[in-house]
């Protein structure tokens, strides 16, 4: 499938030579930077060249080094009261490659426009291959331990029991986010995401009772808890990688746990537990199941089919945009539609290359990025908005859309004032 969309949809004859006509045979060249068009690796999928923007392609090791020094010392307090000291020191070190991915992306970088029209179709960088950012490397040396306290008195109602009370501390190593798409800054910009995640920490505190009954029949044990995270790590998708964020967290319950075993072909195991958490103050993250959050001003878009992820715009600037009177009497390459500027009231400016067979334009201003459209319309039939990848920023909105015969524009939203 995205071979297809690479070779028809990008990498055609260019418009002013036939346009739609044939495949552009330089396209196919690797190394090909004449024009905007991803290379396809002609190859089969067992011997890939592993230069192809027609497939996605995950190239991120990391190289993990750890060295630990433990031990532990038992003290027999009295003949039914045990107390364990242990501790560990743990060394670690990670160097993870950073190889963004690049899913129908290209660039051109030789194109006759200049570095101005560098992957404004795609929103890439390169035609082909898979430039890598520099490495990163991390290292930590941290030390943990744990206090344990185990009392066995000797009580008439029950065969053995176990009392015990426990303190420890734990560490978990932090670590690299894999690097996401690699737009071209100049064309797409979405939110920042750290590149890196924090080691995790944990307080752990533990009070409980084990009890055994008529000669192993029957266990009856009851432990309560607190943990006290520092880092805590929460990981969730978001722009096709594992994205690890930090969180203070704080968790306690209570659980009870009975066995009773009759015979010993049969057995009955019941379990109750109460666990109440909580985040720390402040702490916030991105729901990518639900970006608007219910806010009926914000709408959920996606600008082009490279882009990962969704994203929210305003919905006075989208209404405003698709019910203006797009396409009409444009022209690929043309002067921008009158009646989009006149709704984001700016003056227009020409900024992206036209596609052959589709319309594409931009609003921006001589400062910065207002609003970024790119159309893929018939004629001049109204054009409805079809979620298909990310707007990036309230002031910058990318959005792609495609036309629709059967709607009658007089039937689009009212814009909000």
């Amino acid at each position: 499938m995205f071979t297809l969309i690479a070779q028809y949809y990008y990498s055609r004859t260019p418009p002013n030579a036939n346009p739609g006509i044939g495949l552009d045979q330089n396209c196919t060249q690797l190394g090909y930077e004449g024009r905007e068009c991803p290379y396809v690796d002609p190859n089969p999928i067992d011997s890939l060249n592993n230069q192809g923007h027609n497939y996605f392609l995950s190239q991120n090791g990391v190289r993990i080094r750890s060295s630990a020094l433990f031990g532990e010392a038992y003290w027999d307090i009295a003949d039914t009261l045990k107390l364990t000291v242990g501790g560990r020191y743990t060394r670690a070190k990670k160097r993870a490659d950073q190889v963004p991915s690049q899913l129908l992306l290209a660039g051109g970088i030789n194109n006759p426009s200049g570095p101005n029209s560098v992957g404004v179709i795609t929103g890439g960088s390169v035609n082909s291959g898979y430039p890598a950012l520099d490495d990163i490397s991390q290292s930590w040396g941290k030390f943990t331990g744990r206090v344990v306290l185990d009392w066995q008195p000797d009580l008439d109602f029950t065969d053995d029991t176990l009392i015990y009370a426990s303190a420890s501390r734990g560490y978990k190593g932090g670590g690299v986010n894999p690097p996401r798409v690699d737009f071209n800054p100049k064309v797409v910009q979405y939110q920042f995401l750290p590149q890196t995640f924090r080691p995790e920490y944990v307080n752990a505190f533990e009070i409980g009772i084990k009890n055994s009954f008529d000669n192993g029949r029957f266990t009856l044990n009851a432990t309560g808890f607190f943990y006290d995270y520092k880092d805590y790590q929460v990981s969730q998708i978001v722009d096709r990688i594992a994205f690890n964020e930090n969180f203070n967290a704080t968790s306690w319950g209570l659980e009870l746990e009975a066995a009773w075993r009759p015979s010993r072909a049969f057995r009955v195991d019941g379990n109750l537990g109460y666990l109440r958490t909580r985040l720390g103050k402040g702490s916030q993250s991105i729901d990518v199941m639900n970006r608007t959050q219910g806010d009926p001003d914000w709408v959920v878009l996606r600008p082009w089919l490279q882009v990962p992820s969704n994203c929210i715009a305003p919905r006075s600037i989208v209404e405003r945009i698709f019910c203006s009177g797009i396409g009409s009497g444009y022209r690929s390459g043309g002067p921008l539609p009158g009646p989009i500027a006149s709704a984001a009231g700016i003056p227009p400016e020409p900024l992206m290359a036209p596609i052959s067979g589709s319309y594409s334009a931009s609003l921006m201003t001589r400062s910065r990025p207002i609003i970024r459209t790119r159309l893929a319309c018939q004629s001049t039939k109204a054009a409805v908005v079809r979620p298909m990848a990310v707007a990036v920023d309230p002031a910058a909105i990318a959005i792609e859309a495609i036309a629709d015969p059967s709607r009658d524009p007089t039937t689009c939203p009212r814009p909000i004032p």
